[in-house]
């Protein structure tokens, strides 16, 4: 690997199997919600299904990250980074600018 560059080729990968396992899945859970025990299985199923994805992304970036900082990274951040172009330096994460929304 060149200095600067990543293939993130574990969060391509987790990022993949997210949209076609996960997203179907948290869609019917989520047009299923009625009572706040169906939001907690949707919200479960959510967080499984990212933390996944933030597993990925640690390994990702281990060699400038730890975890605590990648359990903050959201599905979109992920899905942003790992498409980067590799044209700019990825730096270490700011926690202060990676809170899950």
């Amino acid at each position: 690997m060149k200095r600067g560059r990543r293939d993130f080729s574990n969060t391509i990968q987790a990022l993949a199997e997210y949209d076609k396992t996960a997203v179907p899945k948290l869609e019917v859970l989520f047009d299923r919600i009625i009572t706040f025990g169906d939001y907690e299985k949707w919200e479960t199923a959510e967080r499984d299904a990212r933390v996944l994805v933030q597993r990925a992304f640690y390994e990702d970036t281990k060699d400038l990250n730890d975890w605590s900082h990648c359990k903050m990274v959201s599905i979109w951040d992920a899905r942003r980074i790992a498409s980067h172009d590799g044209k700019k330096k990825i730096s270490r994460l700011d926690p202060t600018r990676h809170v899950p929304r």
